[in-house]
């Protein structure tokens, strides 16, 4: 994962988040920021260009980022499908201490 933008295309990504901020950017239209514990997916399919920068949130502390990938060889069927974004995010509450 890189801070430039790169192409990818037959493939989908879940980039799980478990500390740290990250900005995504796509281009398909999507955009936002994810961090302390979301998961992204992003399936590629025909093709996608995409981005992800890692913001220096914190002043006061340093800003670690914490994270893992999961990339899906997509089945030759769904290779030329549409690109998706689907974002999954943590449910933050009194109750999960955020």
């Amino acid at each position: 994962m890189t801070s430039e933008d790169e192409c990818s295309v037959f493939t989908s990504l879940i980039t799980a988040t478990m500390d740290g901020i990250i900005d995504h950017t796509d281009s398909v239209g999507n955009a936002g920021r994810y961090g302390l514990g979301d998961l992204q997916w992003m399936t590629a399919g025909k093709g996608i260009v995409h981005g992800e920068m890692f913001p220096l949130v914190n002043n006061d502390r340093p800003n670690h980022l914490r994270l893992f990938q999961i990339w899906l060889n997509l089945p030759s069927a769904r290779k030329m499908t549409e690109p998706a974004f689907v974002m999954h995010w943590v449910r933050r509450g009194a109750q999960h201490g955020r």
